[in-house]
């Protein structure tokens, strides 16, 4: 009998036929996870309740994406259950979601696109935006996903990059158009355009605060493509009235 494999998350057809050789594949209710040895999860919470619905033949729990947050690994090693990830996977989607974001906000896409639906009156002033090239980059996380985003930015937009990893070596030889400083407050004030690409811990949740937009630019804008909480959502509200 093949083993059982819950999945909450639709597979890359190729991806789910090579899974399906060798495992019965379920999923799309919680009420198929029982009896399941592994589980592929995308947002789910992994603790106790998950682990003790799944039952006792529970050996692996595989997050479909990096951050591991939803993951209770402690609990999920105490049952003997492994925790993985796929840190390669998302690295080009969430790049090109980075930059495809970046221009959308540079080129007023989404207002544009609700004034053109409402048949709203429109002059150029009211949709005008600006060119990125040879505006400043901000990079902060130079990750698989940060790295990516600044090579697009860099080499193909023509935006000077500045980067920013408490992580990255300071010897770290970087491609041309790139820069490194070795602190957020040095960055800030620098940059046009600033995207996130850290994992939530402690130490980056609100890592962006009302002391930090008050660093930035007026006008610039920020991109997060990271967790959420790395931003601190009230702050970024109170943001905009300030420039």
């Amino acid at each position: 009998m093949k083993p059982k494999v819950w999945t909450e998350v639709a597979l890359h057809p190729e991806a789910l036929a090579r899974l399906q050789a060798v495992a019965e594949v379920v999923g799309g209710s919680y009420d198929t996870l029982p009896g399941a040895e592994a589980a592929v999860i995308g947002s789910s919470q992994v603790s106790t309740a998950f682990i003790e619905q799944a039952g006792p033949g529970l050996k692996l729990v595989v997050r479909h994406g990096i951050g591991y947050n939803t993951l209770d690994v402690p609990t999920a090693t105490q049952y003997g259950v492994m925790c993985a990830n796929t840190p390669d996977a998302p690295t080009e989607s969430t790049a090109e979601q980075a930059v495809g974001l970046l221009l959308a906000v540079a080129k007023v896409i989404a207002k544009s696109d609700r004034w053109l639906r409402n048949n709203a009156p429109w002059t150029l002033n009211d949709l005008r935006g600006v060119e990125v090239r040879d505006r400043v980059l901000g990079v902060v996380g130079y990750g698989r996903i940060g790295r990516r985003v600044a090579e697009i930015c860099a080499l193909g937009l023509r935006m000077p990059t500045i980067i920013f990893d408490p992580f990255l070596s300071s010897a770290a030889a970087l491609p041309e158009g790139m820069a490194q400083v070795d602190s957020l407050e040095a960055l800030l004030p620098q940059a046009d355009f600033l995207t996130l690409h850290t994992p939530l811990m402690p130490e980056t949740t609100h890592l962006m605060s009302d002391a930090q937009f008050a660093m930035m630019k007026p006008g610039s804008f920020l991109i997060n493509v990271s967790r959420g909480p790395v931003v601190d959502e009230a702050a970024l509200i109170r943001a905009p009235a300030s420039g």
